[in-house]
């Protein structure tokens, strides 16, 4: 996916920033920004959830898993964003007429350039199961030291 849209994004367009989900039809594996960007030869920033325009630059906030991490990253770039991001507002009845009236682009089968076969293949594909122990604890001492108990039994804690 992402070498198809690299090829037409390099053949077609003008950009200086290009915003990719987290995650999309890529089985959620957070690949296809990464990839385009390494195709179009620009800079990444994944798991944005704030940014601020400086003249020829992004500043980014990143959400890792303890804290956010802040980086700047000079334009052209390609940034992933969490929906921290934003909160889209909802369209109104001019907004969507407004959207029907715009030009739409259509690339041809024919126009598109050759695609190399994809490196991995999919050969199965399971959901997770997880299972739930459903142990409650009262609120007094003897039942948060019954709940510690339970925790560091289990591994959960240390």
């Amino acid at each position: 996916m992402a070498g198809l849209l690299g090829s037409v994004i390099a053949s077609r367009l003008e950009y200086d920033l290009i915003l990719c989900g987290d995650g999309s039809s890529d089985r959620y594996s957070q690949q296809v920004g990464p990839r385009l960007a390494e195709k179009l030869g620009i800079p990444v920033v994944t798991a944005v959830v704030g940014l601020e325009l400086e003249s020829d630059r992004i500043i980014a906030e990143r959400k890792l898993e303890t804290n956010l991490e802040v980086v700047a990253v000079k334009l052209p770039a390609l940034l992933t964003v969490l929906p921290d991001l934003n909160t889209p507002r909802i369209p109104g009845l001019r907004d969507t007429l407004d959207a029907a009236k715009k030009p739409v682009v259509t690339i041809a089968a024919a126009e598109l350039p050759p695609v190399a076969a994809a490196l991995i293949e999919t050969v199965a594909l399971q959901g997770l199961v997880l299972e739930r122990n459903c142990v409650q604890f009262g609120a007094d001492a003897n039942a948060i030291r019954q709940l510690v108990e339970t925790l560091r039994k289990s591994g959960a804690v240390g």
